[in-house]
């Protein structure tokens, strides 16, 4: 198996892209949680990030634009995905993964934006799974700290608490496998069948 990239961590500054390739939002989470971004990272999202098709946040062509925009981006660091719900599988074949590749960028998001991750899996990209724009919008200070820690620093020990024990892993070596109700950042990478890897928990 090729080996897998790893964007680049995020630093103050870096620009995040907000997209919305799925459902539609509580818009005042959204922009609580664009907000807080603004505080420390560059925010970039496109005009139509707020729109409405019926249970989905805009058509299929908008979203498929947008996000493939964000993908082509060299200057764009991570990609964060507005909230989950339904939608994102119905443009996920017409994605330009190609891009990814040649620019990696961090992924980040849980719900319905797992079908991105696993995209990214299979291109050979480590992602996060982690909050979406709308939890980092309800988010306290504890919840806001993690998530940029892990994009910042992807390298570090980490502890992840679970249900009967604390597990130190490597960020790097989590890899898809069992959930669990104690949520933290997590890095998704393929190859990995360690035992430790399986004990991460899944999201924030």
């Amino acid at each position: 198996m090729p080996p897998v990239l790893r964007p680049p961590p995020l630093r103050p500054g870096s620009l995040v892209r907000v997209v919305a390739p799925s459902s539609p939002f509580d818009h005042t989470l959204v922009r609580c949680g664009i907000a807080w971004l603004g505080t420390r990272y560059r925010v970039r999202f496109d005009p139509g990030l707020f729109g409405r098709d019926g249970f989905l946040a805009g058509s299929d062509e908008r979203r498929l634009a947008e996000l493939n925009q964000a993908l082509a981006d060299g200057e764009t660091h991570a990609i964060v995905a507005a909230r989950g719900g339904y939608g994102l599988g119905r443009i996920a074949p017409d994605l330009r993964l190609d891009a990814l590749v040649e620019r990696p960028k961090w992924i980040v998001g849980f719900s319905d934006l797992t079908a991105l991750h696993l995209e990214a899996v299979r291109a050979g990209v480590m992602s996060l799974h982690a909050h979406n724009v709308a939890g980092l919008g309800r988010g306290d200070a504890a919840a806001r700290h993690a998530w940029s820690s892990a994009l910042e620093g992807p390298q570090p020990h980490r502890f992840f608490k679970g249900s009967r024990s604390t597990t130190r892993v490597k960020a790097q070596e989590c890899s898809s496998g069992a959930t669990s109700r104690y949520c933290s950042p997590r890095m998704l990478q393929a190859g990995s069948d360690s035992p430790r890897g399986r004990s991460c928990c899944s999201k924030m």
